[in-house]
């Protein structure tokens, strides 16, 4: 009977050691294995996707054309405020044996007029010099002279400044020429874009609320709401800031783009542009933005030895396990991987899976197979700004590492260890 009872409801010392050893052996487990990391991420494969996450976007983007910033002058120059003429008139020399004529300087005023000795004012605003001879010609016709002969000479043009500031070698005030005063002359005047130049360029003006209006009612309409802040803007809508009128910039775009206005928090993509909209008034302000780093990241031990990175002039540098991505050329993710040191064939992963976001969707997981795409361009995709690589633990990778490390450590531990005994026989564990 009390076998029975002994048997039925007391387990046996054995039993109780098994049973204590289980917490142990699942701590060891655990130590030798880590922490679980799952093997593969859910993603899309990269060769699923379309021929356009493989597409090239910086090593084939148009170039920059500077000539279309810039205003067609006519072919004979037309004199108007601010030219300083050098006028001379035969018919008013002194009589003698050797003639003389004494020019005369004299800048035209913003009623379009020249001041001149015995007719006064004559009026020369829109005439090329041709024209303007003529005009004084006929002035001191008028006035008794025989046979005047007048000579003008344009001295200098009408200037006017122009600051220009960002991103330019040479940024201050640069005065600008009548015919000259467009985007490309001033950026010229300023000693061209710098190498951390954004392609755009912006016109910070000053305008009325009648051309403010006119601005709104040529925007893109089925795309300002897209770009907004909020909703679009309506012409009923523009009131006047300040007694000089809206501040507005222009957003002129450098390459193939749509030109921007943006008043406030409101950006509405203009659906007409004249090239009378890049001639550069008295109070405008032109800036050159600064090219916003593009930078990608790749998750995981980043390799302090055998870390690449493309230089960009002397903006070469990494932000954490963040890479700037060059603006003359495309990264594979293959490249990615390499720039962040993983080019050993132990430590590298054999897959990765690219993080990605798409504006108003959810992010999208991108699976690319290392060893695949090194052979196959279907395989590949081209990195993006934001981008995160995530590097996958998969079960190759895994095992080539463990390999690694515990084959050698069964070879040379007890060499490593019979060396010792033998050197140093009275050694005790």
């Amino acid at each position: 009977m009390s076998l029975s009872k002994s048997n039925g409801t007391k387990d046996c010392p054995r039993t109780k050691t098994h049973k204590s050893l289980l917490p142990l052996m699942a701590l060891l487990c655990v130590m030798a294995t880590g922490c679980y990391v799952p093997l593969r991420s859910p993603s899309i494969p990269a060769a699923s996707l379309p021929s356009h996450y493989r597409s090239p976007v910086r090593s084939y983007r148009p170039p920059m054309n500077l000539a279309e910033l810039s205003l067609e002058a006519p072919q004979d120059y037309l004199l108007g405020q601010g030219d300083i003429l050098e006028v001379s008139i035969s018919g008013l020399s002194n009589p003698g044996p050797e003639e003389k004529t004494r020019p005369i300087r004299t800048q035209i005023m913003s009623d379009g007029v020249i001041r001149l000795p015995l007719v006064g004012s004559v009026q020369v605003n829109g005439m090329n010099l041709a024209d303007a001879q003529d005009a004084i010609d006929r002035a001191y016709s008028d006035r008794l002279v025989k046979n005047p002969k007048a000579s003008v000479i344009l001295v200098e043009k009408a200037t006017i400044s122009i600051p220009v500031l960002g991103e330019v070698n040479e940024p201050g005030v640069q005065p600008l020429p009548k015919y000259e005063n467009d985007i490309a002359h001033a950026i010229a005047a300023a000693g061209g874009l710098s190498d951390y130049s954004a392609r755009v360029v912006e016109i910070h003006r000053l305008i009325n609320p009648v051309e403010l209006a006119c601005y709104v009612d040529e925007a893109l309409p089925e795309s300002a709401s897209l770009k907004n802040a909020g909703p679009p803007l309506q012409a009923s809508e523009v009131e006047v800031i300040g007694e000089g009128g809206n501040q507005v910039i222009l957003r002129v775009p450098l390459e193939s783009g749509t030109p921007e206005l943006i008043l406030g928090n409101q950006t509405i993509p203009l659906a007409k542009f004249s090239r009378a909209d890049l001639t550069l008034r008295p109070s405008d302000v032109v800036v050159v933005p600064r090219q916003a780093d593009e930078i990608f990241f790749v998750v995981g031990p980043l390799s302090d030895n055998s870390v690449v990175n493309f230089r960009v002039s002397d903006l070469d540098r990494r932000l954490g396990n963040a890479f700037l991505l060059p603006t003359d050329r495309d990264i594979d993710v293959v490249t990615a991987v390499a720039m962040a040191g993983y080019i050993d064939p132990i430590d590298s992963p054999s897959t990765v899976t690219v993080h990605r976001s798409v504006p108003g969707c959810p992010p999208k997981l991108i699976g690319v197979d290392l060893i695949a795409a090194r052979y196959d361009w279907k395989e590949n995709i081209y990195i993006q700004p934001g981008d995160i690589v995530y590097l996958n633990p998969d079960a190759a990778w895994w095992w080539r590492r463990t390999f690694d490390r515990i084959v050698p450590d069964l070879l040379t531990i007890p060499y490593a260890e019979g060396m010792i005994r033998w050197i140093n026989p009275g050694r005790r564990n």
